[in-house]
């Protein structure tokens, strides 16, 4: 099957990320300022045996080089470090070659249907103990997103030691998050009470305290530099505030109990859309390249599940490729569900978490950005793995058209006006107007069973083969926001 698109839609699918390769080469040895003169070579008196190190001078005498021959055959840590990054390096290449290879295989729907296993596979409860979240329905958000006795985090010296919160562990790399909801009014103390004792580095928050016109969060730190409120026991003030990334507001925090103080700091990502994703991947990146100097990390949405499974399920799998760790999300996803129930909740976030990893393949040079210049309009769809001549970037290309035509949720859910958190400028900037929510809404036509369409409906009426992508050229919003635009059928593999 083919897949034509134009050429400046296409050209917007290409990522325009710069990002550095996480293994680098060994440095070299500095010299020591302080180290002796090399000593002159003393000359032997007495004859000694080739075999047992031993060389003829200029003069005939014999001189023992057994030390030096030594020296030379063992040049030190210099060659063990390099050929150790080279042996990593190769085995992260591997690893995420791999990765990127059995994406672009299994493609979309291949992707959708892992998902749907992953849901089938974890969503059942009965036989994961929690007791402590059935005993404590108050401090709960939400009655069907539980919290799982085994990795919850304990309380320590107070009238109760629970709070809906999770371990979950990063290995190799020997770091912790704390995967949490976004607390409430009953829970504010207990969340600094844990903060506390854990000595977190970090927090991050994915959602905002108001979304649609919902609750999603309280209030729990003070917001305002030079501001101090007293939570519990604990004294937290706001140090300093600041900017990361223009998405992400970070506040330095301070917190005190009695003569002891600790110090971290908090991210808030700002307008990530609930049950969604971001508009890209590389503030993403540059997130958790943060977060490796702060942990343990508590991280938080409003449930716990969705932006923050999303977050964790990418650094763990982030974690293993960098290991030479050959393991499918979908394995990953799994053993992160059985320690925070539900992570990763939409299927929107399942692509998100590959299309950033096809992204950061391709800057790292695993799928080589050069082979774009010779790509044209015919995507090959189908028998990738035994075709030697498919082009990498042309099923990625696929993948992350796919993944901007998808769409799932309700449209109370479009508030933020994004399809996979992306607005129509940012796929196709010369046709592509930014316009309201009321027109966004009216724009998408949304279907649970099966792909959906922007902008307009297939009229070959195949919904699970077709996708029809939409350039709005023109919105007149005198006449009931009617759309001027262009549309491509698209083919892709069941």
């Amino acid at each position: 099957m083919f897949f034509s698109l134009p050429p400046s839609l296409f050209s917007s699918l290409l990522p325009s990320l710069s990002i550095r390769a996480l293994v680098g080469c060994g440095s070299l040895r500095a010299k020591n300022p302080m180290a002796p003169p090399k000593q002159p070579r003393k000359k032997k008196t007495g004859l000694t045996l080739k075999d047992e190190g031993a060389d003829a001078d200029d003069d005939g005498t014999q001189v023992d080089t057994s030390a030096k021959r030594k020296k030379k055959s063992n040049p030190g840590g210099k060659t063990k470090k390099r050929q150790n990054t080279t042996l990593n390096e190769n085995a992260y290449k591997t690893a995420f070659k791999e990765f990127v290879a059995n994406s672009c295989k299994i493609g979309v729907q291949g992707l959708l249907a892992e998902f749907d296993d992953i849901k089938k596979q974890t969503q059942a409860i009965g036989a994961t103990p929690k007791i402590a979240f059935d005993t404590n329905p108050d401090k709960n958000r939400y009655k069907d997103v539980f919290c799982v006795d085994g990795s919850r985090v304990v309380l320590n010296g107070g009238p109760h030691d629970y709070i809906h919160a999770n371990w979950v562990d990063v290995s190799p790399e020997k770091r912790q998050y704390i995967c949490t909801q976004g607390p409430i009014t009953v829970t504010i103390d207990d969340f600094w009470r844990m903060i506390w004792q854990e000595k977190c580095k970090s927090i991050v928050m994915l959602c905002n305290i108001v979304e649609c016109g919902k609750k999603k969060c309280e209030q729990y730190w003070p917001e305002g530099a030079g501001q101090e409120i007293k939570y519990g026991e604990l004294t937290v003030k706001a140090t300093t505030k600041g900017d990361f990334e223009k998405l992400m507001t970070v506040t330095n925090l301070t917190i005190t109990d009695g003569a002891e103080t600790h110090e971290l700091e908090h991210i808030i990502w700002n307008n990530w859309p609930d049950r969604g994703v971001p508009a890209d991947t590389l503030t993403c990146f540059k997130l958790l390249e943060r977060l490796k100097k702060l942990s343990p990390t508590v991280i938080h949405c409003s449930a716990g599940i969705g932006r923050t499974g999303t977050i964790v399920g990418l650094d763990l799998i982030l974690s293993k490729l960098k290991a030479g760790e050959v393991k499918t999300a979908k394995e990953i996803v799994i053993d992160l569900r059985s320690k925070r129930h539900g992570s990763v909740q939409m299927d929107i976030q399942y692509l998100y978490i590959h299309r950033v990893i096809i992204s950061l393949g391709v800057q790292r040079k695993v799928v080589k950005e050069s082979e774009a210049s010779s790509m044209h309009t015919k995507l090959y769809a189908s028998n990738a793995d035994s075709s030697e001549d498919i082009n990498q970037l042309t099923l990625l290309a696929l993948l992350a058209c796919a993944f901007a035509a998808y769409s799932l949720t309700p449209c109370e859910d479009f508030c933020q006006g994004t399809i996979l958190g992306l607005t129509p400028y940012c796929w196709c900037n010369e046709n592509f107007l930014k316009f309201n929510r009321t027109c966004f809404r009216k724009c998408i036509a949304n279907c649970k069973a099966k792909p959906s369409y922007v902008g307009c409906i297939p009229s070959d009426g195949i919904p699970n083969y077709t996708l029809w992508i939409c350039c709005i050229k023109k919105v007149d919003w005198q006449k009931n926001l009617k759309c001027d635009s262009e549309c491509w059928s698209t083919a892709l593999p069941v």
